[in-house]
């Protein structure tokens, strides 16, 4: 049996519900640049939840929104949904933080075989390269490209985008109709810039059951615009140190209107 990739399976959340009316664009993905399930970084929070509902055949989009220092009202940052099908597959985005406008920067779709219906490793692995081309890095079962979609080579330091992978995969939440709030965009310690940076990337991780390497029993896809969300986590945290440096000076001009006291 081989597993397909592509979107065979195509109400409305209202915008202002999770898209906020910040200024800025993130830079536009072309058709060419990879997809999970017909989904690209890039686009629109009501594209993604429009399409993470359509898939999922009716089954709730949960949201998971955060509280920012630099927004008003609550910001989307997670939307996840559950396909209730044989094998169970969930898929879940991640969405770019203000004052950027808000569009997908991450994905995650997850395949769960139950046990002894699980798939042939190698089935797994050439329905991926016929959809990403001949993996790049066989080891971690990676695959690099720039934001044209053009594929890149492979190198030093390129397996350190794995810790990223990582951290969204773990940070998803057992309830998919009320995924964990949180967002890796929010560290603002010193982003490097590094060959993370400057790629998209595509990894795949495959789970099966003990000491039977031949069989996949867990298959999760992660593509994540690592340039993209660069970019954002620089806006963000510039926005917030823009937004400490006003609240500090409104601090102080109510502090100058202050009368002195009698001494």
């Amino acid at each position: 049996m081989r597993r397909s990739f592509s979107l065979s399976r195509t109400t409305g959340l209202a915008l202002a519900a999770i898209v906020l009316a910040f200024p800025g664009a993130a830079v536009p993905q072309t058709a060419q640049t990879p997809d999970v399930l017909g989904l690209r970084a890039g686009a629109s929070a009501q594209e993604a939840y429009n399409l993470l509902k359509a898939w999922g055949k009716g089954s709730k989009v949960g949201v998971g929104m955060l509280h920012l220092p630099i927004s008003q009202k609550p910001v989307a940052v997670i939307m996840s949904t559950q396909l209730q099908s044989n094998p169970v597959e969930t898929m879940t985005v991640w969405l770019t933080l203000p004052p950027d406008k808000q569009v997908v920067w991450a994905i995650r779709h997850e395949v769960k075989y139950d046990p002894g219906k699980e798939l042939l490793t190698s089935t797994a692995l050439q329905a991926l390269d016929q959809k990403y081309g001949p993996e790049m890095d066989p080891r971690s079962h990676s695959w690099f490209f720039d934001e044209q979609g053009q594929r890149v080579a492979a190198g030093p330091g390129q397996g350190d985008c794995d810790q990223r992978d990582m951290t969204i995969a773990s940070n998803v939440g057992p309830d998919l109709t009320a995924p964990l709030p949180y967002s890796p965009l929010m560290s603002i310690g010193d982003p490097r810039q590094d060959i993370c940076t400057r790629i998209i990337k595509v990894n795949a991780k495959l789970q099966g059951p003990p000491l039977q390497g031949q069989l996949t029993q867990v298959i999760t896809i992660i593509l994540q615009d690592m340039a993209l969300g660069h970019r954002n986590q620089l806006a963000y945290k510039a926005a917030l140190e823009n937004a400490g440096a006003a609240q500090q000076q409104d601090q102080l001009n109510r502090a100058g209107q202050q009368k002195a006291p009698t001494f």
